[in-house]
């Protein structure tokens, strides 16, 4: 459904371009913002030992409060060489804390097709559905599949 609604929005956009019609004056305009971050940056740890075992009150914390998403966003946009950007596909954030304060942020992410890959794999769909979050059978390889050089 969304796409058709896209779709058609374009075409009266460019209807409206080329003179045939006036489309009337949007209701509401909508502003892009990019990652919610913090007014400031995040406390750099304190007193971080050098061995793990030694690392008090060592957590992983998944990222599901708007303020853990802000902190995780304002380590990766000041951090990170590439700065904060948007995943593609299924997503996990963490925060790694611990006494001393936090000591990182981990994203992964895992897009479920990628087209470019698939075909360069000869991957072949199971007959079970991929969905996020339900037990689907993987891919499985198909004989033809080009070796990679």
């Amino acid at each position: 459904m969304r796409a058709q609604q896209g779709s058609f929005v374009k075409a009266l956009r460019v209807l409206e371009a080329e003179g045939h019609i006036t489309l009337p004056a949007p209701q509401c305009t909508l502003q892009i913002t990019g990652p919610r971050l913090l007014e400031s940056s995040v406390a750099a740890p304190v007193a971080v030992p050098d061995t793990v075992g030694a690392v008090e009150g060592l957590a992983i914390v998944l990222v599901t409060s708007r303020q853990d998403r802000a902190i995780w966003n304002t380590l990766m946009d000041r951090e990170h060489p590439r700065a904060v950007t948007i995943f593609a596909g299924a997503q996990l954030r963490y925060l790694i804390n611990s006494r001393h304060g936090i000591l990182a942020a981990v994203g992964l992410s895992a897009a479920w097709y990628l087209n470019p890959r698939d075909l360069w794999m000869a991957w072949i769909p199971g007959s079970a559905k991929r969905e996020a979050g339900r037990n689907s059978e993987p891919y499985t390889s198909g004989s033809d599949a080009p070796s990679p050089q």
